[in-house]
């Protein structure tokens, strides 16, 4: 069946496709992003946060953690925020035992199917959500305050079953200069 030209199937279809594109091109201009955190840094907070998240295994299932974007306080997400969770992600992945990491690839693959904007995730309930229809127990997000010498990276791992906040930590994350 082909529609009109004018169909409100048509154009809601092809605003479906434009907001899906915008997602996935704001996505790659986040990985070419030149201003990072140093891969030593993130590994020596990765190597603390890791150690807490062993520290808090209840029982003899491990946790299955996913990283969501850290917004910016004056911006929310953007290309950076994603990075350092992309970031983050990566380092804990190499730490923990496999499988422990949910890959933030299916994150964004899910938003993109559930037309669901990384906005969105600040919102701790839709988080949750999100974690929990991707098979994860735990979730770490935070907030990154502007850039000025250093990132100043809030983080905290909260549970899904009892909605607790397990860890917090602070990190001040140095910019590379080109």
């Amino acid at each position: 069946m082909v529609l009109p030209a004018n169909s409100p199937h048509k154009v809601n279809a092809l605003a479906c496709n434009t907001r899906r594109f915008a997602l996935i091109l704001c996505f790659l201009l986040g990985l070419t992003l030149s201003t990072a955190a140093s891969p030593s840094t993130f590994d020596s907070h990765a190597d603390q946060i890791a150690q807490e998240i062993i520290a808090q295994k209840k029982s003899f299932v491990f946790p299955k953690v996913l990283v969501i974007d850290f917004p910016l306080q004056t911006a929310g997400i953007n290309a950076l925020s994603s990075f350092l969770a992309d970031d983050l992600s990566a380092a804990l992945d190499a730490k923990l035992p496999a499988g422990t990491m949910i890959p933030r690839c299916k994150l964004h693959e899910f938003l993109v199917a559930q037309d669901v904007s990384p906005l969105n995730l600040q919102c701790v309930f839709i988080a949750f959500w999100a974690a929990d229809k991707l098979g994860a127990n735990e979730i770490i997000t935070g907030e990154v305050s502007p850039p000025d010498e250093a990132l100043d990276l809030r983080l905290s791992l909260l549970r899904l079953g009892d909605a607790k906040e397990a860890a917090k930590w602070n990190f001040a994350v140095p910019l590379m200069k080109n």
